[in-house]
């Protein structure tokens, strides 16, 4: 059971949903408990930008010229969509240890949202281990 408040999401774990990867029906489970026991389902406004561009990514890899963006701006409707302001680049700056901008964008932004976020997914585990190490818990992943 999860706890009403807020699960925050990276693109890894809404991209596995969206796109039907492996891992996909395990962390959409996870989504649909979120919703039945009314927790909100939050991410970053960067969370728009990667989704479309992964979506255009794997459409050009399967030889598609484009890709369907309804079903990308779909998934974002479902998805409270953080800004990213000057407290959340600051805390990505100094965010320890070390971890990639994007990645460090999203675990600074679950950061400011403070204690409402019960829990971060993610499928990147170095990822993970950041939100974890700076008061997060996280959502164990298939894989681990």
């Amino acid at each position: 059971m999860i706890a009403p408040g807020i699960i925050y999401l990276d693109t890894s774990a809404v991209a596995s949903v969206l796109f039907r990867e492996p891992a996909g029906e395990a962390m959409g489970a996870v989504l649909r408990e979120c919703e039945l026991e009314g927790a909100e389902v939050a991410s970053s406004q960067i969370l728009r930008v990667e989704l479309h561009r992964a979506a255009l990514r794997n459409a050009l890899q399967a030889g598609k010229d484009d890709y369907n963006r309804d079903s990308v701006e779909r998934a974002l409707a479902s998805i409270t969509l953080y800004e990213i302001n000057h407290r959340v680049l600051d805390t990505a700056i100094s965010l320890r240890p070390y971890l990639g901008s994007l990645d460090s964008i999203h675990v600074a932004t679950a950061m400011m949202l403070g204690p409402a976020v019960v829990r971060f997914a993610s499928l990147d585990l170095a990822q993970c281990e950041v939100a974890s190490v700076n008061g997060l818990e996280t959502i164990p992943t298939p894989g681990w």
